[in-house]
């Protein structure tokens, strides 16, 4: 990082102007921000600070956990009309979904399935505690390949398909169509034939969770069925989706991931960089960075 640049995005204002101004309310805030200062000055590193909404953040892939709708992963799911056609999409690809890696007991699509918290039928709480999402060793003594099904809460989207990229997986997912987030261009290079859109008002709302689509923020968006193969590193068992353990699995021995290499994480990281500075909610601010530029390199060498 020495003599680069941070780039820091955040939903809290008094933040932002506490690191470009210091702050004269909060004694803790200023002192904070100036050990910031002094330790980026000590390495030649430009930090520039910015506000975003508090849902950009979340489409960024943070903050997301902390946030009530982020915690339920059964508020909502397709209708069985839409279920339908991903279940069709699946049979054209001669294949059969194994296991539902965001679900709860009253909205799984697939037998197997995994919850936020642990729950009646679920195989296990936290699809990220998989040590693979593409392979799994079940009690029959064979290594099965698994055909995902994907759904994941939004704040969870971009975690998702670096995962899913990671371990080679192969899959459906339901996505919303957001071409300009960071995890698009990642789910794209796994992407087989075109995407099937289709509207948000297709979903299901559960009852008792109307608040998460407060405002129609998810019946006005639109949603699109996405097959994608991340890489065949086994060829997928027919028997996989019976003999497979319906509870917890049984055993831990599972495939490792295949990991990207570091030049290929760094070029893709700057990449969404990039691709988040040039949307339209960024340019608002750009000018003012520009603007502040020329005060962050005088606070740079003035002597601390």
């Amino acid at each position: 990082m020495q003599g680069g640049a941070i780039l820091h995005y955040i939903d809290c204002s008094c933040v932002v102007k506490a690191l470009r101004d210091g702050s004269a309310n909060s004694e803790i805030l200023h002192e904070q921000a100036l050990e910031l200062w002094q330790l980026t000055a000590r390495y030649g590193i430009m930090l520039f600070s910015g506000w975003v909404p508090g849902d950009r953040v979340i489409d960024l892939g943070a903050d997301g956990l902390s946030r009530s709708e982020g915690k339920d992963w059964g508020g909502y799911a397709l209708n069985s009309a839409m279920w339908q056609r991903v279940r069709d999409t699946a049979m054209a690809a001669g294949k059969t979904l194994t296991v539902d890696l965001f679900a709860s007991s009253s909205n799984n699509k697939c037998q197997r399935f995994y919850s936020f918290h642990h729950t009646q039928g679920t195989e296990g709480a936290d699809a990220f505690d998989r040590l693979s999402w593409a392979h799994s060793r079940c009690p029959c003594g064979q290594t099965h390949s698994e055909y995902v099904y994907v759904f994941p809460p939004m704040e969870l989207l971009l975690p998702t398909w670096i995962r899913l990229e990671q371990d080679r997986a192969a899959g459906i997912a339901i996505v919303p169509m957001s071409p300009t987030v960071p995890w698009w261009t990642i789910m794209k290079g796994g992407l087989i034939p075109k995407m099937q859109a289709f509207a948000g008002t297709t979903l299901k709302i559960q009852e008792g969770c109307a608040k998460i689509n407060t405002n129609d923020k998810l019946t006005k968006l639109e949603f699109a069925i996405v097959e994608f193969d991340f890489g065949k590193s086994l060829e997928p068992n027919p028997h996989s989706p019976t003999c497979t353990p319906l509870g917890p699995q049984a055993t831990s021995a599972h495939l490792p991931p295949a990991m990207p290499s570091i030049s290929a994480i760094d070029k893709t990281a700057r990449q969404n960089l990039w691709r988040a500075l040039s949307t339209p909610s960024m340019h608002a601010f750009n000018l003012q960075v520009q603007q502040d530029m020329d005060l962050e390199r005088n606070v740079a060498i003035q002597d601390w």
